[in-house]
């Protein structure tokens, strides 16, 4: 999945915005309460993400691409690693669901510093199943 996530901060009165692009590979077990024509449906798993793109705003400046590492030059670090959970209904098919993300990996780019920086989200979807009945 490629997913868009956005924060605001402060740092030294300086407002910034950012706005990463991940890559993201979502591993989830699904369990399925109710009939094929409508049932409730409890999610949970993990996720690794890698950055791959987005902007950062800082205060009256223009927007310039993020730049993943791990040095003081750069703006978050690349890879993420959490948990999601949730639950949807499914109606004839269709799965509306809510999940929870949860990351544990410290995204902030230099460790020597007591700053914490972890991505937190909301996901809403509407998935489709095709069976074969």
């Amino acid at each position: 999945m490629f997913s868009s996530k956005g924060a605001s901060y402060e740092i030294d009165s300086v407002d910034v915005f950012i706005t990463p692009v991940y890559l993201e590979i979502p591993v989830s077990l699904a369990l399925n309460i109710g009939t094929d024509a409508f049932g409730v449906t409890l999610i949970a798993g993990t996720y690794f993400s890698c950055g791959v793109g987005g902007n950062k705003i800082e205060s009256h400046g223009a927007a310039r691409d993020i730049l993943f590492g791990s040095s003081e030059s750069k703006d978050l670090r690349a890879l993420d690693l959490g948990l999601k959970f949730g639950a949807g209904i499914a109606v004839k098919g269709f799965l509306i669901s809510a999940r929870y993300g949860l990351g544990l990996t410290n995204l902030y780019p230099v460790e020597s510093v007591d700053i914490e920086m972890k991505n937190r989200l909301l996901e809403v979807s509407l998935t489709s199943s095709f069976s074969g009945r």
